[in-house]
């Protein structure tokens, strides 16, 4: 059988690195679907402060080597208001499709863009036959994200659903480091968004996260926003749980976790629980239980 080696792939092909401010602790990254939930504290270390993802040379990581590069292009990027890839999103006003910042022109709006450096990591995987590695880890760095309509989203916003930014399932187009992406202009339209080659195709770094929002809670309390016309603000999100996008107060979480409780209870508590933009206004002790989770 020949033994040479014709093609390498990194996978996950899309990845999400979860960060953490904790200066010690590190916790690894799954690398199988269907995990069992860990257990509470798991993500803290012993002074509260959230653990990262495994980093380099920590944990038996060695060997594979690659280099990420990452980027913040927000406060450079156009304003976000609707996915450009509905027909809402084509008929905003103009102004609404203006740059973040217009005001900085110039050299100066290079200030809006944090480049960051390239920096060489390490994986590890699973013990699982070879020919099922790959699938597993595209699906377990996937699992646990809030995904749905991408609308606004929290990982990442509408484009990543566009079929023109991959060259195949989960493999984000990549732009060459010596193919600058052109200047779209003072206003990035629909039509420009979605043009051949525009900035729903090749990826550089820094590109798929631009969209989103800044502040970046919006991504998580508007979602849904332009699909349909809320009622209320108790209408379900499609966000999961852990978004923490909505909290009920503990007496309200204990009685649905109860597995007698029936649908009209369950309902009562959906119908009353506090938004976001409830939970930001102020502190209210009754969430007290919840909020380390907040």
């Amino acid at each position: 059988m020949d033994q040479n080696i014709t093609q390498v792939k990194i996978r996950p092909a899309i990845g999400i690195a979860r960060v953490g401010n904790s200066a010690t602790e590190f916790f690894a990254g799954p690398e199988s679907p269907d995990r069992m939930p860990e257990q509470p504290g798991f993500y803290k270390d012993a002074a509260g402060e959230v653990v990262r993802e495994l980093k380099l040379n920590e944990g038996g990581v060695s060997e594979i080597v690659w280099t990420v590069r990452l980027a913040n292009k927000k406060a450079a990027w156009y304003q976000f208001h609707l996915p450009l890839d509905i027909p809402e999103g084509k008929s905003l006003a103009p102004a609404l499709y203006g740059r973040r910042n217009a005001a900085v022109v110039g050299a100066d709006r290079a200030k809006l863009f944090t480049p960051g450096t390239g920096r060489t990591v390490c994986p590890f995987v699973d013990d699982a036959p070879v020919a099922a590695q790959p699938g597993l880890l595209d699906r377990a760095a996937l699992e646990h994200c809030a995904a749905d309509a991408f609308h606004p989203g929290s990982e990442v916003t509408w484009p990543i659903r566009r079929g023109t930014l991959y060259t195949e399932p989960f493999r984000v187009r990549h732009r060459a480091v010596n193919d600058p992406e052109p200047d779209y202009g003072a206003s990035l339209t629909a039509e420009k968004a979605l043009a051949p080659n525009g900035p729903t195709y090749a990826q550089g770094p820094g590109d798929l996260t631009r969209w989103m929002a800044a502040p970046w809670q919006t991504d998580a309390a508007r979602c849904r926003s332009g699909y349909e016309v809320l009622s209320n603000q108790a209408a379900l999100p499609h966000l999961s749980a852990a978004a923490g996008t909505w909290a009920a107060a503990g007496g309200d979480a204990a009685a649905v976790e109860d597995a007698l409780v029936g649908q009209a209870v369950r309902r009562a508590v959906a119908e009353t629980r506090y938004s976001e933009e409830e939970i930001s206004a102020g502190y209210d002790e009754r969430l007290d239980p919840f909020h380390e989770g907040l």
